[in-house]
């Protein structure tokens, strides 16, 4: 088990999965990714790109649409997503819950094997973004590098969209768990199962969001899901089940479904 308090070099941020009119035109790079119009209303895109590693900039538009500004942009070429959010009620979310396996991943390349968040990995995981312009977030999630040889749970948050590890503990292996990020008390617990790892302090969160992330185009992972969704809010209060399968992000190489407003089924490189 290791614990690191300092904040990573490069910065690891999500941007804001932004509500937007669906007669938006989107740059090639996302045209990959899945719109879905909810309630008659407006259609949701999802853009939780977040990592030591990618950048919104020159390349990437979004006309009419306000993104965060341009990051570094990352040594590698691939990064995509599978992800899920509940939105509603946006502004109150305290809590995010999964029930989901850690999963073998085929076909990663041999990189990352010195260091946590680095080479090309996958990361299994789920956030609470903490403001709508995807520069604080808390985050819980299970990363795979150097050919699934360093397979670790880890625990962080995002403050000005800079990536702060609080806590890894390496030598994971496939079995099923429950994930929590939970407001008590005066702070917030990184939860697997029955065991707090970590704690940090913050205001309640904007969305919650869960699902696999991805910086290896050759990796291969079958069809597992995120399941038993819950959300919490007011701090403390009861968990409730996601509803109205209310935003989604299917990336090129992913594979993405609602089984039901409660399991988002993700893949890579495999059917789902």
């Amino acid at each position: 088990m290791g614990c690191n308090q300092h904040a990573e070099s490069r910065p690891r941020f999500p941007v804001d999965p932004v509500a937007i009119n669906a007669n938006l035109v989107f740059a090639s790079e996302l045209r990959q990714g899945r719109m879905t119009k909810r309630k008659g209303e407006r259609c949701r895109l999802l853009l939780p790109f977040h990592g030591w590693r990618w950048a919104l900039g020159a390349s990437t538009l979004l006309t009419g649409v306000a993104v965060v500004g341009v990051r570094p942009a990352a040594a590698q070429t691939f990064h995509s997503y599978s992800v899920a959010s509940q939105t509603t009620p946006s502004g109150a979310f305290t809590g995010v819950a999964t029930t989901r396996q850690d999963v073998p991943v085929a076909n990663i390349p041999d990189t990352g094997c010195s260091g946590y968040f680095s080479g090309n990995p996958v990361y299994q995981t789920e956030w609470i973004y903490i403001t709508s312009d995807g520069a604080n977030w808390l985050e819980l999630g299970t990363g795979h590098q150097c050919m699934n040889t360093l397979v670790y749970w880890y625990a962080g948050y995002g403050f000005a969209g800079t990536w702060h590890p609080l806590w890894e503990e390496s030598g994971i292996t496939p079995a099923g768990h429950d994930f929590q990020i939970y407001e008590f008390g005066s702070s917030y617990k990184f939860q697997i199962d029955s065991t707090v790892f970590a704690r940090q302090s913050t205001s309640p969160g904007y969305t919650d969001v869960t699902g696999l992330e991805s910086y290896a185009g050759s990796a291969v992972v079958n069809q597992y899901t995120h399941g038993t969704l819950q959300y919490q809010t007011g701090g403390s209060g009861p968990w409730a089940n996601w509803f109205g399968e209310e935003g989604e992000f299917v990336g090129s190489n992913m594979c993405g479904t609602w089984q039901n407003p409660t399991t988002w089924s993700v893949a890579e490189n495999s059917s789902c």
